[in-house]
């Protein structure tokens, strides 16, 4: 793999820290400039309401701040994932079969054979292509439609465009929703790949010994416990839209649904805040893959 690519990867955890860093910005500056105004209400209030949703408050003065800060969110977040989704498919065997091939070449073996060499890589099936492009390049889409309504419903404020914002809100959650979940449920059959390919090539007459599998095989570019906490995050936000659609249209108990409207925001912040985990394994996934390469350009020197 050209080391362009590499570097590419190893500096994409820059994206996702500039995505977290705007929205907690926005978060901040919203919630700071109602809290520290003495909680006033606005016009785009309900009557029975005293807590400020988000976007009563970014229909006001800070209406730019509120534009710019989820463009600038969302026009890293998109890219992150196409980073994400491009480098973490286990349909790119070739550069992850190499590091294998290449720590086995040049790591001292224990064993009379070399337990590498003597399991040839096995390609992926054909149905991978389905797997490792359509379903991501799905995940993608819902997430650009996502993005396009969060920008449009800061333009169409609802003090001013109360209908359109109230139409393109539940698109925007939805279609984030889509898309996180679809990301985790790839994730979770990609690892699962993974690690049924690392012990087909690499486990062996040396499957018992962890030690040794660590050391020929190479790193597997997925986190579990980013995994997992994406995946918790995301339940936690389908229940919580949930309850804020209860709260907001049937039982109009707008403080509550305000306060729940806040923490799924942030709970978005959290699964943004995963991708930068993720990004950064893949960052020193990279890191590896170039000393491998690195070491064996020199030994043929």
């Amino acid at each position: 793999m050209p080391q362009p690519i590499h570097h590419l990867r190893r500096w994409a955890v820059i994206l996702p820290t500039i995505t977290v860093a705007s929205w907690l910005a926005m978060l901040g500056a919203l919630f700071g400039t109602w809290y520290t105004s003495g909680e006033p209400r606005y016009v785009s209030e309900e009557e029975t309401q005293s807590i400020a949703f988000i976007s009563d408050i970014g229909a006001q003065n800070l209406k730019p701040v509120f534009i710019v800060c989820s463009a600038v969110s969302m026009s890293t977040y998109i890219p992150s994932l196409v980073i994400y989704f491009f480098y973490v498919s286990p349909v790119r065997t070739s550069p992850w079969t190499s590091q294998g091939l290449n720590r086995g070449n040049s790591s001292p073996s224990i064993y009379s054979t070399n337990p590498v060499m003597s399991l040839p890589p096995r390609p992926l099936q054909q149905h991978s292509l389905l797997l490792h492009i359509g379903i991501p390049l799905l995940s993608i889409l819902f997430t650009v439609i996502g993005a396009t309504n969060l920008i449009l419903l800061t333009i169409f404020d609802t003090a001013r465009y109360g209908k359109a914002h109230q139409l393109l809100l539940p698109t925007s959650i939805a279609a984030h929703i889509i898309s996180c979940l679809i990301l985790c449920g790839w994730s979770m059959v990609c690892l699962r790949q993974y690690r049924a390919q690392q012990q087909s090539q690499y486990g062996g007459i040396y499957s018992g010994d962890k030690f040794t599998l660590e050391l020929y095989a190479p790193r597997i570019p997925i986190s579990s416990a980013s995994l997992v906490v994406k995946t918790v995050v995301v339940v936690f936000e389908i229940g919580l839209v949930i309850l804020f659609a209860i709260m907001t249209w049937w039982l109009k108990t707008f403080d509550m649904a305000a306060v729940i409207g806040w923490v799924i925001v942030l709970l978005f912040a959290g699964y943004m805040l995963c991708l930068i985990v993720d990004l950064w394994v893949l960052g020193t996934a990279a890191k590896s893959e170039l000393d491998a390469m690195e070491s064996k350009t020199i030994a043929h020197v």
